[in-house]
């Protein structure tokens, strides 16, 4: 089995793996508390960094612009109830304080440095995208099938290693030695959400698929429910010819 296939059966099980929407409640969160917050703090850091000022300028105008985007979403589902609307609202925010929140740290606890705003933000792309590769071939074998669930639990907790070292590492030497290892503690936190990016993804289009399952079920029993009216037609026309023939 190639890697194209392998992805494809990686991407069915993880989409598979999620039983609901995002919740409007967390999306609320998000917009009202979360998000602001996030959207200050880089505005208050940004004057600080080595970033180009045109690109912090622009950053900040996407960031008003998706708070906006994401408000008229949430406002819409209010108003017709459509949940996939709050997923894409809660993807818009979290893919904006996925790539901003390394930025803030890094600011903050060690000057704004460029170099080291580049590297967190590529090592942000790469971890998941480098992890789930290699899951496409740790957990299955090459006939496709999956391994047993405890050897796909013991692989998961070692993916989860690298992020969970960092913010050990950053807690540990930052009460103990200085503010600035707080860098590790955030960048480690970072590659930890880094791993469920898809996962938001399939959770905001979750109602929309589920909706396509209902009508397809829906569908079906249909189906089924005329294939079993015209078989009983055709029995009590059976027997009424029976009859009239006896006669």
């Amino acid at each position: 089995m190639g890697l194209i296939e392998r992805l494809k059966l990686q991407e069915k099980r993880r989409r598979e793996g999620v039983k609901k929407g995002v919740s409007r409640f967390g999306n609320l969160l998000g917009l009202l508390i979360f998000y602001p917050l996030i959207f200050l703090l880089f505005y208050g850091t940004m004057n600080e960094s080595e970033l180009p000022m045109e690109l912090n300028k622009c950053i900040f105008y996407l960031g008003i612009v998706v708070w906006i985007t994401s408000l008229l979403l949430t406002i819409w589902d209010f108003l017709h109830n459509n949940q996939v609307l709050v997923g894409i609202s809660s993807c818009l925010m979290y893919m904006y304080g996925f790539f901003v929140i390394p930025i803030i740290s890094v600011i903050s606890f060690n000057n704004g440095e460029l170099n080291f705003i580049i590297l967190q933000e590529i090592s942000l792309i790469l971890y998941p995208i480098i992890l789930y590769v290699i899951a496409t071939y740790v957990i299955s074998d090459k006939d496709g099938n999956f391994r047993s669930t405890k050897f796909r639990k013991i692989i998961s907790s070692l993916y989860l290693l690298p992020s969970l070292l960092l913010i050990i590492i950053g807690l540990i030497m930052s009460t103990i030695a200085s503010d600035y290892y707080f860098i590790y503690l955030s960048w480690g936190i970072e590659l930890l959400f880094s791993l469920f990016i898809d996962m938001i993804w399939y959770m905001a289009f979750y109602p929309l698929r589920h909706k396509d399952d209902e009508g397809a079920d829906l569908t079906e029993a249909s189906e089924v429910q005329s294939k079993a009216v015209n078989a009983l037609n055709e029995t009590l026309q059976d027997k009424r010819f029976d009859k009239e023939r006896f006669k």
